[in-house]
């Protein structure tokens, strides 16, 4: 009897879970359609008002309205059009002060136009009065750049570098270096250049030998005396006619005391293009002064005032050699004729007190 009435209770038991659970899931689904009832009213009240919204806004941001809409906007809204009228702001004071820079400027140019018609104005009425000239030409005066110095060269030459029959003398000596640049380009018909001519003593002397040669001088007074005894001459920068000739075009190029009054990248620059223009077998040959001997590095170097920088010959031979030519040659030339050296005298500093004055280079291209 017992037993059974404590299986009635557990069934008893039972059945009231059961009835709970059922209880619970209806009470469940009760909620979910009360909360679907109340999503779908709001989605219907947010579709309602989704037009006018975005009316407001479009007004809003097309009209660049003030921060105070009475539309019911969100915060966000707010900030974000007070950040637009900020920005609007920077953006008209940047473009007044951009007018103003161009006012301020526009201004200046105008003072600027005026000032230079003003001046042209002065200028013009300056030439047609024919009152251009300094108070030092009226009184007179004579500006550097305005002096001929040709005649004061010659004079010096004749002064310093001696008589053209001494100058023909020592040239002599050279007369076979262009016999041999004749013979060694024979298959081509032989130009001879000679840059710094003179009074044209080097081009008389080929002349002689059959070779006509053309001199180049910047000289007027000197070119006068070339043309006086029939010499090809042209007057002219003798850096820049040695630019204009074509390439091998050649045989023979000297330059006589010419080098020196070069500056180092100008010397350099002179050989390189010597070595250009010269035919393969053709002779590069200058003399210029050589300041080994004391006397004349110390002093005569500097006795005409348009030298630059003296070529020792170590140097002369070394760009030489850079360039391309081969062999290179060195001629020491003119020694002191008062002197005459004694076997018991010291051979090296008699050679630098006494020695020779000048010396040629000449330059073969292979």
């Amino acid at each position: 009897m017992g037993k059974e009435t404590k299986l009635e209770k557990e069934a008893i038991l039972l059945e009231v879970q059961a009835l709970k659970e059922r209880l619970k899931s209806e009470l469940r689904s009760e909620r979910l359609k009360k909360i679907n009832t109340i999503s779908s009213e709001n989605d219907d009240f947010a579709l309602s008002n989704k037009s006018p919204l975005d009316s407001a806004l479009e007004d809003i941001f097309l009209a660049e309205v003030s921060t105070t809409v009475k539309s019911p906007l969100p915060k966000f809204f707010n900030r974000l059009l007070r950040k637009q009228n900020k920005v609007n702001r920077y953006i008209i004071s940047a473009f007044r002060n951009i007018v103003r820079f161009q006012q301020v400027n526009r201004a200046k140019w105008v003072d600027f136009s005026r000032s230079l018609s003003n001046l042209h104005a002065r200028v013009n009425a300056l030439v047609e009065s024919g009152e251009t000239t300094s108070s030092s030409d009226k009184s007179g005066g004579e500006r550097a750049e305005d002096i001929d110095f040709s005649q004061f060269y010659l004079a010096f030459e004749d002064e310093f570098r001696g008589a053209q029959e001494d100058i023909l003398e020592r040239l002599k000596v050279h007369v076979p270096i262009a016999i041999e640049a004749r013979k060694r380009t024979n298959d081509k018909p032989f130009q001879a250049m000679d840059l710094g001519c003179g009074r044209g003593e080097w081009l008389s002397l080929l002349l002689e030998e059959g070779i006509e040669a053309l001199g180049i001088d910047c000289n007027p007074s000197l070119l006068r005396e070339c043309q006086s005894k029939n010499l090809l001459v042209e007057e002219g920068d003798a850096l820049g006619k040695l630019n204009d000739q074509t390439d091998q075009s050649l045989s023979l190029l000297t330059a006589f005391h010419l080098i020196e009054h070069l500056d180092f990248q100008t010397q350099f620059s002179f050989i390189r293009n010597a070595f250009r223009v010269l035919r393969p077998g053709g002779i590069l040959l200058f003399e210029t002064p050589n300041v080994q001997n004391i006397d004349v590095g110390s002093s005569g170097f500097f006795h005409d005032p348009t030298h630059v920088r003296p070529v020792p010959w170590q140097l002369g031979k070394f760009m030489s050699e850079h360039v391309g030519f081969l062999p290179v040659k060195i001629s020491f030339l003119n020694p002191d004729p008062s002197f005459e050296v004694k076997e018991s005298e010291n051979k090296e500093i008699d050679s630098r007190l006494h020695g020779p004055r000048d010396y040629a280079l000449i330059a073969y291209k292979p």
